[in-house]
């Protein structure tokens, strides 16, 4: 019972966290909206130094030189809800302000069986990094699909999702 009890508190946790966005030509709220991709991402402390106190602890607090680790599902909707993975996206990103170079996000496993699990993940090393509020964007590619027997064609789309406009109490924010 007490399993059952914390898996369904760590959902609910995960799932008040967790930033969900809409793209390919949405700006606005989910609601009301007719969408492309839907994007949903978080970010876990991914060691450095200071240690951060746990391992993928999901938080969007860091401490100059501590590693950011954004994680990221999604879903293709005009691909009847097809979970966005390496077989059909062609370039997912994170663009950090005052970077040169975009992040690239990696898709694969983690965690251990039986309870594997495959998402995006990018990794943003903050050391020098300047104290305060990063407002990153999140760039996701699909390929497009041809039409086949048994699928409809379906053009390539951008979506794109960025936590400006959220109060920066819930943005990423890297602290001294």
């Amino acid at each position: 019972m007490k399993s059952i009890l914390l898996k369904v508190g760590i959902g609910l946790v995960i799932a008040a966290t967790s930033v969900t966005s809409v793209a390919a030509g949405s700006g606005g709220p989910v609601q009301g909206n007719k969408l492309a991709v839907v994007i949903a991402s978080d970010t876990v402390t991914g060691g450095g130094t200071p240690a951060p106190a746990a391992p993928c602890a999901q938080t969007n607090l860091f401490r100059q030189g501590q590693v950011v680790v954004f994680r990221m599902w999604g879903v293709n909707v005009k691909l009847d809800g097809a979970a966005l993975t390496d077989k059909n996206v062609t370039s997912a990103v994170v663009k950090i302000p005052g970077l040169k170079k975009l992040l690239p996000f990696t898709y694969g496993l983690h965690g251990t069986a039986p309870n594997q699990v495959s998402f995006w993940t990018a990794v943003f090393p903050t050391k020098g990094y300047p104290l305060g509020v990063v407002d990153f964007t999140i760039i996701v590619k699909t390929k497009a699909v041809k039409k086949t027997a048994h699928q409809k064609a379906v053009k390539s789309l951008t979506g794109t999702y960025s936590q400006r406009g959220f109060p920066s109490v819930s943005r990423l924010t890297v602290t001294p």
